[in-house]
């Protein structure tokens, strides 16, 4: 989740990139830290990236841990489900997942291949080491 503010009405809103759905998260920038903090496990990921970085060493700067299989299709907010993709990489996939779901009602029938974010893990990154690699460069 990212969080932005809209700066008519000072509303802090959460983007969701699988779905690139907005949902309003706090009422302004003065009470965002509060709620931040009242539900921090869910807005920072805090745990299951701890899990997954105890397991596999530090995430390498401009990577993000994204689910093999997207939680907005019932994947688990787990560490066994996160991968670690460059967030250049991690947007661009998203987008094209957001935009294939978007005309979805719920219930549709949809095809998800969960080897597919598989192909966006750059193949130099291993846990522990720092990757040059630059999966769109």
């Amino acid at each position: 989740m990212f969080s932005a503010v809209n700066s008519r009405d000072g509303v802090v809103y959460l983007f969701n990139p699988e779905t690139a759905a907005l949902s309003e998260f706090s009422k302004g920038v003065e009470s965002w830290q509060g709620d931040v903090i009242a539900d921090w496990n869910y807005v920072t990921g805090y745990p299951v990236g701890h899990e997954w970085q105890v397991r596999n060493g530090p995430l390498p700067p401009g990577y993000r841990l994204v689910p093999k299989i997207p939680f907005s299709v019932g994947g688990e907010f787990s560490a066994d489900n996160m991968v670690p993709v460059e967030a250049v990489a991690a947007l661009k996939y998203w987008g094209g997942f957001a935009l294939a779901i978007s005309d979805l009602r719920d219930g549709d029938q949809f095809r998800f291949n969960p080897e597919a974010i598989e192909g966006l893990r750059c193949e130099m990154w291993s846990p522990g080491e720092e990757s040059a690699c630059r999966c769109f460069a």
